[in-house]
């Protein structure tokens, strides 16, 4: 019985382990969960997210500690981003009035924490979106379109990001060298520098 009791305890230890990974991922927790389970779209991961079942057996347990590390998670993000003033490259068009709220409330982290409850963070890799598979925002698009990132209402790009859309422009500039480019391929790539210049711009100023 001890046996099997410690087993469970060193599973259970795991699995909570690498729901605090997915959460963490900067690629975000929905790509992760929906090649864990082995699903065909991320409309069917988000669905069982959200609570949804079929004939399929779902890990729940599981699912609810991604939840419960993601919503840790982004009570760190947004009290990195209302605690600071460094500037944004998208998002300070409604980060700035929280930040303003911030400064002056009584109880700063219980206000954090219900401005964190009740938004959705995903992570993108270059961003973060407040959008979702259900309509909001580009349903997703955006993990492979980094530029549908940049104006945005459901978008936030912080300094964190910087190294990405240094790397995503410097790509296109290499790209831009190679021989065979064409002009489709030339006119894509200067129209992916050019947002990721405004962006760079941004960050290296305040956001307006």
């Amino acid at each position: 019985m001890w046996l099997l009791s410690c087993e469970y305890s060193h599973s259970h230890q795991f699995r909570r382990t690498y729901a605090r990974s997915i959460a963490k991922s900067e690629l975000g927790d929905l790509l992760t969960l929906r090649d864990h389970f082995g699903h065909y779209s991320l409309d069917m991961t988000t669905f069982y997210a959200d609570g949804g079942t079929d004939e399929f057996e779902a890990d729940i347990e599981l699912f609810e500690m991604v939840l419960a590390e993601k919503q840790v998670r982004q009570t760190e993000v947004v009290k990195n981003y209302l605690t600071s003033d460094t500037p944004l490259a998208n998002g300070g068009h409604w980060l700035e009035g929280w930040r303003s709220t911030i400064r002056t409330a009584t109880n700063k982290e219980e206000l954090i924490k219900q401005y964190a409850d009740s938004i959705s963070l995903s992570g993108t890799g270059h961003s973060w979106c407040l959008g979702s598979a259900k309509g909001n925002g580009c349903g997703g698009l955006c993990i492979f379109e980094a530029q549908l990132c940049v104006d945005c209402k459901y978008g936030i790009i912080g300094q964190e990001h910087r190294p990405v859309w240094e790397g995503i422009r410097d790509q296109q500039y290499e790209a831009l060298a190679l021989a065979d480019i064409g002009a489709v391929g030339s006119a894509r790539a200067h129209e992916i520098i050019i947002h990721a210049e405004k962006v760079l711009s941004r960050l290296d100023k305040k956001y307006c």
